[in-house]
């Protein structure tokens, strides 16, 4: 139903103009109800003898109705678009093609004056039904004045023209900004979109609107009174009355809880927008009072969250710029110390032995596989003409600091190992050494073996996990191991070490 009147609006539009279709269903049906109420109004009153008086009245009423429309622009099609500026200016900035739309080459100032007779024209319909009920009653009160029944005549205007006033002005106001708020929304949209600001302005309210249902209804009980006390023995009047009272105040709430309940799912559609990152921004399609104040806190509330979100995402940027850069950086420095881990893997790599190792009847073999480039772990052995020594040595810690440490080992170990010193007199010595030269908490561990070319074998063990001696005959294994504590930490372990 909602589809068919939309489309039959559409092509009455497109016939006439946009504007020319608010007086065709707002005056329209605000004059049919008034006219419902005067019909009863007549019967209470007992006016049905004046033929003469009622075409009159029905040709004002035609006339009337006419007029509002050639003033809204029922003859653009023939260049004529209104009679008013309110009119004119609405039917040059909008056509009614398959769709009603705005025209798209509108200058800003053009859109701002759109709006203003948008807001204007229920007004401006409201009011000039109101001035030609006021002429249609003058006339008809002359025109009595020659009838037979005059004075009840005129009683009878004067009973029925400031209900036909408040009828068709608040319907036709009402009617009017319903089909006039979708327009004014849509304005609205394209001025923000601009940056172009506007007041916002409020000419009715829900509690007026309440109001008037009120005043209708007492106005149908008034009516009502005057049917039951005068014509009490007709119950079919009284009770078409009562189904056109019925209709009306049905047709009333509807009215009004359909502006409710449209400016309620405009909210609901602005605060989940916002939700969901959008602007938020809400511009309501009445011009009711509490909906305007609303529209304002929300937008308020809108324009600051935006703000904030705005300044947020700034940030972000702004923070992931950082991060991208420091992240190229540690990157870069990382690159860097992989270069000079590689530079200090070969290093360590060239204090290493050889793998392999022939001296007199001993042959040597070695593997050496550190966990990291770098490692703390370390092996030598020390070549000299009637005696080799074999090391094994691993530092606390990993990496780049227990690799240095090595080296400084090395070179320890390399000139004790150059006195042919045993191996507990060799630890002594390279523990007091690297006390002074170690300022960490860092130490190493050691197992040394001496070989002697008479064939002697000497060995001490400085806390390094104990050496294995696998004997030929019998195929067994022996754990070598001496007392002491690790080496380059404590003066106190000098004491402890010795050979075996």
């Amino acid at each position: 139903m909602k589809s068919f009147f939309k489309r039959f609006f559409v092509l009455y539009g497109k016939i006439t103009s946009y504007a020319a279709t608010v007086p065709y269903s707002a005056t329209a049906t605000s004059a049919a109800i008034a006219i419902a109420f005067i019909f009863y109004i007549a019967e209470a009153m007992y006016i049905r003898e004046s033929p003469e008086f009622f075409l009159l009245l029905k040709i004002l009423i035609v006339a009337a109705f006419f007029y509002h429309s050639v003033d809204a622009g029922m003859f653009s099609r023939l260049g004529l678009r209104g009679i008013s500026p309110t009119s004119r200016r609405i039917n040059s900035s909008v056509s009614v093609e398959d769709t009603v739309r705005i025209r798209d080459d509108l200058t800003n100032t053009e859109y701002l004056k759109l709006l203003k007779s948008l807001n204007h024209f229920p007004i401006h319909s409201s009011l000039l039904a109101g001035i030609e009920i006021f002429i249609i009653t003058i006339a008809m009160y002359f025109r009595a004045e020659s009838l037979e029944n005059g004075m009840q005549l005129q009683a009878f205007l004067f009973t029925c023209a400031p209900v036909a006033l408040f009828i068709v002005s608040g319907f036709n106001f009402i009617i009017s900004d319903l089909l006039t708020g979708p327009m004014r929304t849509q304005v609205k949209w394209i001025l923000y979109s601009h940056g172009i600001s506007y007041e916002e302005s409020s000419l009715s309210s829900v509690k007026l609107k309440g109001a008037f249902f009120i005043l209708l209804f007492t106005i149908a009980l008034f009516i009502t009174y005057l049917l039951a006390y005068n014509v009490y023995e007709n119950l079919i009047y009284i009770a078409g009355f009562a189904v056109v009272v019925i209709s009306v105040c049905i047709f009333m709430s509807y009215l009004l809880f359909l502006g409710i309940f449209k400016s309620l799912a405009e909210v609901q559609n602005s605060l989940s927008n916002l939700k969901n990152g959008g602007d938020g921004i809400y511009f309501p399609a009445t011009f009711d009072k509490e909906f305007i104040n609303l529209s304002r806190g929300i937008n308020g509330a809108s324009t600051t969250v935006r703000d904030y979100r705005r300044a947020l995402e700034k940030k972000v940027q702004e923070r992931t710029r950082l991060l991208e850069e420091a992240n190229q950086e540690l990157t870069n420095k990382d690159l860097e110390t992989q270069m000079e881990l590689e530079f200090a893997a070969e290093v360590q790599q060239g204090i290493i032995a050889d793998s392999s190792l022939e001296w007199g009847p001993i042959s040597i073999e070695s593997d050496f596989e550190p966990m990291n480039r770098v490692s703390g772990d370390y092996f030598d052995i020390f070549v000299y003409k009637d005696h080799i020594y074999l090391l094994l040595c691993d530092v606390s810690g990993h990496g780049v600091p227990a690799a240095l440490i090595t080296m400084l080992a090395k070179q320890v170990f390399s000139k004790s190992c150059s006195q042919g010193l045993e191996p507990d007199e060799i630890f002594r010595e390279v523990n007091d050494k690297l006390l002074k030269q170690i300022k960490t908490q860092d130490y190493l561990t050691a197992f040394l073996l001496k070989i002697s070319d008479t064939g002697r074998v000497s060995f001490g063990n400085a806390a390094h996990p104990r050496a294995l001696l696998q004997r030929h005959e019998g195929n067994t294994l022996e754990l070598l191991d001496t007392d002491g504590l690790f080496i380059g930490s404590l003066a106190e372990a000098s004491k402890h070490y010795e050979t075996k």
